[in-house]
C-alpha cells in the first residue's frame, strides 16, 4: 500500500519532550501534495462511545476530521481490498494512540500488520508500536520495534532519534548508579544514532545537536 501510511511521529530530544503528529499521505506525494495534521493527546470520557467502532465516534473533532479524510482516501485510491483493510486498522490505531488508548491502538496495529505486506508501510506500523512501548516505559520492547522499523526503512530519522533518546536515558541512569564507564558507552551509542538522524533530517533535532556539541561528540559520519 505504498504511500498510504506515514506514522505518528514522536520528536524526542534529551529533555524527553514528546510531540505526536499524524500525517496521512497519498500517492499524490510524488507530485508534492500531502495532508498533515498535528494531533495533541486528548482524554476520552466514558459512555456509549467506548463501545462503538472508532470510525463512528465523533466526540473529538480531530479524530472525526482525520476519519473523514481517511474514509475518502479509502474510497478513491486504486488499492486492493487487503491494502484498504490494513489502512483501516492503521487509521484506527493512530486515532486510539493520539487519545492515549494504547491497548486499543496496539490491537489495531497488530491487525494492520496481518494485512500489510509492503515493507516500507510496515515500518511505520512498527515505529508506532515502538512509540507506545516508549510511552509505557517499556524501553527494551520499544527498541525491538524501532530496530524492526529501521530494517524495513533505514531512512526513518524518528526511529533513530528515539533509539538515541533511550540510550541517552540509560546513560543518565548509569551515572546515577555510579557506573561511569557504562554511561560513556551508552552515551556514545546515543551519539551514533543521533548523528545518523541528524544526517537524514538536519534541522529536526536541534537539542540533540546541542548535546553532541557540549559532549564533544558532534563530528558527523
Amino acid at each position: 500500500m505504498a504511500s498510504l501510511f506515514r506514522g505518528g511521529e514522536q520528536v524526542d530530544c534529551p529533555s524527553h519532550e514528546m510531540v505526536y503528529y499524524i500525517k496521512l499521505s497519498t500517492r499524490a506525494d510524488k507530485e508534492g501534495g500531502s495532508f498533515s495534521k498535528s494531533v495533541p493527546p486528548v482524554h476520552r470520557h466514558g459512555g456509549l462511545n467506548q463501545h462503538m467502532p472508532r470510525s463512528q465516534r465523533n466526540d473529538n473533532f480531530i479524530d472525526k476530521t482525520f476519519t473523514v479524510i481517511a474514509d475518502i482516501l479509502l474510497k478513491v485510491l486504486p488499492t486492493s481490498q487487503r491494502e484498504k483493510q490494513a489502512f483501516m486498522y492503521y487509521r484506527d490505531g493512530m486515532s486510539a494512540q493520539s487519545s492515549g488508548e494504547y491497548a486499543e491502538a496496539l490491537q489495531n496495529y497488530y491487525q494492520a500488520m496481518r494485512f500489510e505486506t509492503d515493507a516500507y508501510d510496515r515500518s511505520y506500523i512498527l515505529y508506532n508500536i515502538g512509540l507506545i512501548h516508549t510511552s509505557n516505559g517499556e524501553h527494551g520492547r520499544a527498541l525491538e520495534y524501532y530496530y524492526q522499523a529501521l530494517e524495513r526503512n533505514p531512512s526513518l530519522p524518528q526511529a533513530l532519534n528515539n533509539i538515541a533518546v533511550i540510550y541517552h536515558y540509560r546513560g543518565e541512569q548509569a551515572i546515577e548508579n555510579g557506573n561511569l564507564d557504562i554511561a560513556t558507552l551508552l552515551f556514545d551509542k546515543a551519539a551514533d544514532y543521533w548523528k545518523e538522524a541528524i544526517r537524514l533530517a538536519p534541522t529536526n533535532y536541534i537539542e540533540a545537536v546541542n548535546w553532541l556539541q557540549m559532549s564533544d561528540r558532534l563530528q558527523l559520519r
